[in-house]
């Protein structure tokens, strides 16, 4: 459950981005700190979920790799974010960063969509007794 609740928390989180944007400096902080709250939940728990597949031997490795592609994933981010800005500034005088940010935000909505729906098929449910 807290896997489905954080992607829908971050789901919910861009999608007001997109729809109230521009926004007041409150409402960003806010959002954000939905948007990163369900991240934290969502993949907190899909951690603690792949290493309980694993040997103890194993808990060390699997850590690792969780955090590698944690990171690689966020260097990833960070770099498709900032070419989205830039060939937004460079093809739109004035309003450049905002649109390349609307950009970046609608990326993200997308590939949150697919992530809500990849855990709705492949997280397991709970059976009922």
């Amino acid at each position: 459950m807290p896997i489905i609740i954080g992607v829908i928390a971050s789901l919910t989180s861009l999608i007001l981005m997109n729809i109230l944007a521009p926004l007041s400096s409150i409402a960003i902080v806010l959002l954000y700190v939905l948007y990163y709250g369900g991240y934290g939940m969502c993949f907190g728990s899909l951690m603690t979920s792949g290493l309980i597949t694993l040997s103890k031997a194993n808990h060390a490795q699997g850590n690792a790799i969780f955090n590698t592609l944690q990171q690689f994933s966020g260097a990833l981010g960070t770099a498709l974010a900032g070419t989205l800005i830039a060939i937004a500034q460079n093809n739109h005088v004035g309003n450049g960063t905002a649109i390349g940010s609307k950009w970046t935000f609608m990326v993200l909505l997308v590939l949150i969509i697919v992530n809500l729906v990849l855990a709705l098929v492949f997280v397991p449910k709970k059976k009922s007794k």
